[in-house]
């Protein structure tokens, strides 16, 4: 259910080609013309920002542009798409009927191009739902096209249910997956979220949130002469910042394909794997993604901010290494916690379980203070207490029905690193809790390091719905705050908290994904 509230033409000109796949590149002479084109220094800030969203709800509207809305065509002898009811997604849906340009059929929808002159323009992703109808591999899903070479710029960037993604434009061209070769990775008769996220380095197309088919990795490739490790990818992003309008359905050389269409987003920049990752599973129970990019918005809600606290303020840091913008927490011992608050998106849910998880790189030995929590002081509702993790991999409750000490810091676990960055998570359900590190499960209630609870109720017998109910009673989720003690001294990144239990196989691939 939805969670949502949120070939080439120019082939016969061509005389040679290389059909070759990734195991087979170091067997070949570099081609003159095929040496890797050097890559543009990017921009200050190339992380990725949504700058369109069409959830289709009867309408067209850019829903971050409400001036900005498609238009519904079709050619002469086409059908126009149609707004459905679709009771899987749980809300309305666009049809977009098969089309052939031959026969001036096409069923296709037309938008402004929210990317056409945007500033510093590194790379762009599109990502949207697709339920395909039949085995059509050839025609449109969406494109940037451009028949306007007045800027000296002109082409087409395209995708098709093959998971072919098409460039023919000023500069080059080239083809991934060219339909000869089914791929069959977009399901037919299933929704499937279909990502595609360029850059100057290459591209990579995502089949519900995972990554598929990149430079290395492809059924069939062809160009005018690249390889595509050595394909000057800036031509398809100077296309994407010329074109004046995106279209579904229109603009690769053949036709529309018959599809159900949900929830296209179009991005400045391309978004990393572990975002697009967090993309698919807001769809399935994420509710908080903090990518700390210079800021504290929650991606899955970006009317949602955390604010920065504390006698010292936690800082935005970068380095060479990790590739991305982190939080850099302070020490602080209770009263002047370095520390961060989020507005809790897990209050007043009806949920069995939730999972915490972020990477964290511990700067000493400190296992007592506070890592993160959700803390309740408010008992209006008859709940309060504070569920928190620190360094030790120790993860207390106090709280309303009773406490629990896993991992007391007396008793040093050394199960998170110090000095290298780990992704720690934490699920809890009524069932019971599990820590792991690095993917890998650690800690649960089969499992200790050391364990202390109110009446000696042992780890199999605590009453873990005590915790399920303080998750959501809690206006607050803090960084740095909420122990008994103070703020531990880490960098962290990539926050995300999920409004169920994950899978230990889910919380591996999460890993796996982001590491």
């Amino acid at each position: 259910m939805k969670a949502r509230k949120w070939p080439s033409i120019l082939t016969m000109a061509i005389t040679v080609f290389l059909f070759f796949s990734c195991q087979d590149w170091g067997e070949w002479d570099e081609p003159a013309g095929n040496q890797k084109n050097p890559i543009p220094k990017p921009p200050a800030d190339k992380s990725a920002k949504l700058v369109a969203k069409y959830t289709f709800e009867n309408d067209l509207i850019n829903t971050l542009n409400l001036a900005s809305a498609g238009e519904a065509l079709a050619q002469a002898n086409g059908k126009t798409p149609t707004f459905e009811e679709n009771a899987e997604r749980g809300s309305t849906v666009l049809h977009q009927y098969f089309g052939f340009s031959d026969e001036e059929s096409i069923s296709y929808t037309k938008f402004s191009n929210p990317l056409k002159g945007a500033e510093e323009l590194y790379g762009a992703s599109i990502s949207l739902w697709v339920n395909r109808t039949d085995g059509n591999v050839w025609d449109a899903v969406w494109s940037f096209l451009d028949e306007d070479n007045s800027d000296g710029v002109e082409g087409r960037f395209y995708l098709t249910p093959n998971a072919y993604l098409g460039f023919n434009g000023t500069g080059g061209h080239f083809d991934c997956n060219w339909p000869d070769d089914v791929t069959n990775a977009i399901d037919i008769g299933e929704w499937n979220m279909v990502t595609v996220t360029i850059d100057v380095s290459g591209f990579v197309i995502y089949i519900n949130g995972k990554p598929v088919y990149d430079i290395k990795n492809h059924v069939a490739w062809k160009s005018d002469g690249p390889a595509p490790d050595k394909f000057n990818y800036q031509y398809a992003i100077d296309l994407i910042n010329s074109a004046s309008d995106f279209y579904l359905g229109y603009g690769s050389w053949w036709g529309s394909a018959d599809l159900l269409i949900d929830d296209l987003l179009i991005y400045k920049n391309a978004l990393t794997a572990t975002e697009v990752t967090a993309l698919y599973d807001s769809y399935t129970g994420l509710v908080a993604y903090y990518n700390f990019e210079s800021n504290l918005k929650n991606m899955v809600n970006e009317e949602s901010e955390g604010t920065l606290l504390g006698s010292t303020l936690p800082t935005f840091e970068s380095d060479d290494t990790w590739g991305s913008t982190y939080l850099h927490q302070y020490f602080g011992i209770a009263g002047s916690e370095s520390h961060t608050k989020f507005d809790n998106p897990l209050k007043d849910m009806e949920i069995n379980g939730a999972t915490i998880s972020l990477w964290v790189k511990r700067e000493d030995g400190n296992n007592w203070d506070a890592i993160w929590s959700f803390f309740d002081e408010d008992n209006s509702d008859g709940i309060d207490g504070r569920l928190y993790l620190t360094p030790n991999a120790y993860l207390g409750f106090n709280g309303t029905g009773g406490y629990f000490d896993c991992n007391w810091p007396d008793d040093a676990t050394n199960a998170i690193a110090i000095g290298e960055w780990s992704m720690v998570t934490v699920t809890v359900s009524i069932n019971g809790f599990t820590i792991y590190i690095n993917g890998a499960n650690k800690y649960d209630k089969m499992q200790q390091h050391t364990w202390g609870a109110n009446d000696g109720i042992t780890p199999l017998d605590f009453d873990y719905s005590h915790v399920i109910r303080l998750l959501q009673s809690s206006h607050y989720f803090y960084l740095g705050y909420g122990s008994w003690w103070g703020s531990a001294p880490l960098y962290m990144d990539n926050l995300m908290i999920y409004s169920r239990a994950l899978s230990d196989g889910e919380i591996s691939e999460l890993y796996e994904s982001s590491k």
